[in-house]
């Protein structure tokens, strides 16, 4: 059927790239009336593919926005947008985080797969808890003296772990 998709594709996606901003275009727009002002949420998920081949670890790890599942409720607050932006941002940190796991666990030769998941599973829910330290600290964005602090915090981050 035309319009529909198939239960079985994949959802439409952007992989995290320095550079690529999200824009309103990403999101899908939701109409409904709310109490607390302007909504948006971001749909952030990490992927996370690995195995050992010849005892090598070998992983491949992205940080994906994910288009169906990431709405706004207005395409014009562009406070609203930097705040998402940064959920996005927080993803990639999280990333870097898990990579930079992995390569140490590789340097000090681990060859159990248990252990790079155990430490997979845990910057995974480190992202999940910072994530909603951001949201509660910021108001979901709208202080904009604590919005500019964790972007200052996030961006310097990511910038160590380059």
């Amino acid at each position: 059927m035309w319009g529909q998709a198939n239960a079985s594709e994949e959802p439409e996606v952007v992989e995290w790239k320095e550079g690529r901003l999200l824009t309103w275009e990403d999101y899908r727009l939701r109409v409904f009336k709310s109490n607390k002002g302007q909504l948006a949420i971001t749909s952030v998920r990490h992927s996370v593919r690995g195995y050992l081949n010849d005892d090598i670890p070998d992983f491949e790890v992205k940080v994906l926005f994910v288009k169906d599942d990431s709405w706004t409720t207005d395409k014009t607050d562009s406070e609203l947008l930097a705040h998402e932006r940064l959920h996005f941002d927080i993803g990639e940190l999280f990333r870097r985080r898990i990579v930079k796991r992995i390569n140490g666990l590789r340097k000090q030769g681990e060859k159990q797969k248990a252990i790079y998941r155990y430490v997979i599973r845990k910057e995974l829910s480190e992202f999940r808890i910072f994530s909603k330290s951001y949201d509660k600290a910021t108001r979901h964005g709208s202080l904009p003296e604590e919005q500019q602090k964790w972007q200052k915090d996030v961006w310097e981050q990511l910038k160590r772990l380059q």
